[in-house]
């Protein structure tokens, strides 16, 4: 719920005192409550610096009591406190934008999509996010909200990728350093390097944080095959909460580990396949049917999980939820690596793709400033 600045009917009818919370009746007749020790604590008088404060957890020993309650005259709601006698004066339109009593805060949720997004995946060009800050922004809401969103037109130069990491968040190095030379070699370390077909995945499942965004930079073309298939994990998770509750249940309650092993490196992590949030909410997937290890589980779970695990990858390969992307050398694609599985199919000839990694925590800094 969007509340703005300036809407009249975002102001205090009446306001009442109860034993542990203040009642706020609204003048277009929504209720709400809000706890003393929520509105001590979020006093508006404590000075920030850059959003943040100094307050220390231990004022509220002594559990915080009004000794009086009023709208006062710029239409705030004043409190004067009885332990210490401080003024809090709250603005009306920011306690209604917090009300967390009745769940009015905006929640942020992910856009779902099956094969039908491949006609209308979000593009821009290269030169745009780099000179046009409306356009940058449009492009990183709708690689929020999908989870994927397609470059065009990047220099078909080596490294560039870097370039459009750093334009974007912060640069995440991992075992194989800044960039990722993806092309097909003899004597490969990775299925990966070869030009086989590779199955959708996440990718680094054998970290216990994997980088959050991968950027997909496609220097050269195979000229058959190789076509990039993209699936929304999202997307199965919740088909599979509703249409199958019990598998869903295993595959976001068992931990199954996933290792890779160098002849300089041995790589390991445990996680859910689906991984939950505190609320049940799904917050990501983590899934390689090439680093995924032996499973270790009662007796009683092993053939349950595998049928979970089987109508996990089956539906990651259903023409359903499957989108087959036809790339073309300067293109670069920028996946959430914690919802989006991605794979390729076969293909012969040269084909050189460079991969960089970013968190997310810099890219959502970065779209919230300029949403400013």
């Amino acid at each position: 719920m969007l509340i703005a600045a300036n809407n009249p009917r975002i102001s205090v009818r009446k306001i009442i005192t109860e034993k542990d919370l203040l009642q706020v009746e609204w003048a277009d007749g929504y209720r709400s409550q809000f706890h003393y020790l929520w509105l001590r604590d979020n006093c508006p008088s404590v000075p920030r610096i850059n959003g943040q404060r100094n307050v220390d957890p231990l004022i509220f020993a002594a559990e915080p009591y009004p000794k009086k309650v009023c709208i006062n005259q710029e239409k705030k709601i004043a409190i004067v406190w009885a332990n210490d006698g401080h003024v809090s004066k709250f603005e009306p339109v920011w306690l209604r934008k917090h009300d967390y009593s009745n769940g009015t805060q905006a929640k942020w949720q992910p856009k779902l999509w099956g094969s039908e997004k491949v006609s209308s995946l979000a593009k821009a060009d290269y030169s745009d996010i780099l000179q046009d800050e409306a356009k940058l922004r449009n492009w990183l809401l709708s690689l929020r909200d999908d989870g994927i969103a397609v470059l065009e037109n990047v220099p078909i130069e080596p490294d560039t990728v870097l370039e459009v990491a750093a334009h974007l968040g912060s640069l995440r190095e991992t075992y194989w350093g800044k960039i990722t030379n993806v092309k097909s070699v003899n004597n490969p370390v990775s299925p990966s390097f070869t030009n086989l077909t590779i199955l959708p995945h996440t990718d680094l499942t054998y970290f216990d944080d994997p980088a959050a965004y991968l950027l997909l930079h496609y220097l050269q073309i195979s000229n058959t095959g190789g076509e990039v298939t993209i699936v929304d994990g999202f997307k199965i998770a919740e088909v599979l909460r509703q249409e199958a509750p019990e598998k869903f249940k295993l595959l976001s309650s068992l931990p199954v580990k996933f290792r890779v092993q160098f002849t300089d490196a041995d790589l390991s992590a445990e996680g859910e396949i689906i991984r939950l949030d505190c609320l049940g909410k799904v917050k990501s997937i983590r899934f390689s049917c090439r680093s995924i290890q032996p499973f270790n589980f009662p007796s009683e779970a092993i053939k349950p999980y595998y049928e979970a695990y089987c109508t996990f990858a089956q539906m990651c390969n259903s023409d359903e939820y499957i989108m087959r992307v036809k790339v073309n050398s300067g293109d670069l694609l920028i996946l959430d690596n914690h919802r989006v599985l991605h794979g390729r199919t076969e293909y012969s000839g040269e084909r050189w793709v460079q991969i960089a990694c970013i968190e997310r925590t810099e890219l959502l800094s970065r779209l919230s400033v300029l949403s400013r």
